[in-house]
């Protein structure tokens, strides 16, 4: 049973959800934050946290002038995890990034908070208060 927002299907066993989800907080996607949340799955034998700091390496070569700022290891309450904060420049202009890698049943939750300029400490606080809300669903 695969569930989502607006409800469930059943699918067999062996698809597995690639789905992105992205909420924001203004209108029109203008300016403000959003917040993804995206899943992958680690290849066979390599350990969540292997995992994550690989993502995280591969970030810092693939974004241009990657800065990162601080990186904690389990920053939520209830689950293994490991966060990235960090800022690049794109096209549009400097991004500033919190990156959560959250170790779920099946796979590697990543919920990403982005902002096109620079987070202030009570946003950051506030993004780790609503990620410490966070219930996954045991399968």
């Amino acid at each position: 049973m695969y569930h989502f927002n607006e409800g469930t299907i059943d699918l067999p066993d062996e698809w597995k959800d690639v789905t992105i989800n992205v909420l924001s907080t203004s209108e029109n996607d203008a300016g403000g934050l959003s917040f993804t949340i995206s899943r992958d799955t680690p290849p066979w034998g390599m350990a969540f946290r292997e995992f994550a700091e690989r993502e995280i390496t591969l970030l810092s070569t693939q974004l241009k002038n990657f800065s990162e700022i601080e990186r904690v290891r389990d920053p939520l309450d209830n689950y293994e995890s490991v966060s990235c904060e960090f800022s690049w420049s794109s096209t549009q202009g400097n991004i500033h990034q919190l990156m959560f890698f959250v170790s779920a049943a099946k796979n590697v939750l990543i919920l990403t908070a982005t902002m096109p300029a620079l987070l202030s400490e009570s946003q950051k606080a506030l993004i780790l208060s609503l990620l410490n809300t966070l219930v996954l669903r045991d399968k």
